[in-house]
Order: C-alpha cells, then structure tokens, then sequence
C-alpha cells in the first residue's frame, strides 16, 4: 500500500478516534477503480492507473465523493442530504485527504 494512503489512514484515525472504522455509523474512506471497490486491505500488487479513481468518504451517514483526474485536483461531489452539525467535520476530513492525496502517486500502490 501506498505510504501515503498509510499516513493519510493514519491521520484520520488519530483526528477522528471515535468514528474511525465504524462503517456508516463513523469514518470511512472507500478508494473504487473501475467500478470495483479497493480498500485499505485490497490493493493488490500490481498498478492501478490513477485516472479512473473515486474516493468515497462516509462521515456518519455524510458521502462525499473525489472523482479524478487526481494529478492536479479532481471533483468533489456530495452524494447525501449533509447535516449542518457534521459540515465543519467533514471540512476538516477534506483538508486532511487534500493534504494527502497529492502527494499520493497512485500508478505505483503497491500491497
């Protein structure tokens, strides 16, 4: 796996400790390549061509999803009513996946 997506991991687990893991009940990040979902466990050996990415974020129940291309930025689409009291949480997710992800060189993830 990515060092990157480690720390990214990493970082989310130790700002949100309560929520992190708890599917969608808390905080889950979802990487999807080709319509097939690859989690923290899941990327294989191999390359994956970044271009065809999604990252889904799920903050209680909050999707938000990041379509690439990556390499310069990407889309951020909500796909769920947000409520209000989750907002400023979900900021915070996003700032801590921006500062991450572009640092992340998603044609060389390895296992």
């Amino acid at each position: 796996m990515s060092n990157e997506i480690e720390k990214l991991y990493k970082e989310l687990e130790e700002t949100f400790p309560d929520d992190w893991g708890k599917g969608l009940n808390g905080l889950e990040i979802e990487i999807i390549d080709d319509a097939t979902s690859i989690d923290e466990l899941a990327i294989e050996d191999g390359y994956i061509e970044f271009e065809d990415k999604i990252m889904n974020i799920n903050y209680k129940g909050n999707i938000v999803s990041i379509e690439s291309p990556w390499e310069y930025g990407g889309f951020i689409e909500p796909k769920t009513f947000w409520y209000w009291e989750d907002l400023e949480k979900i900021g915070k997710i996003l700032e801590i996946v921006s500062k991450h992800a572009k640092k992340i060189d998603f044609s060389e993830i390895e296992e």
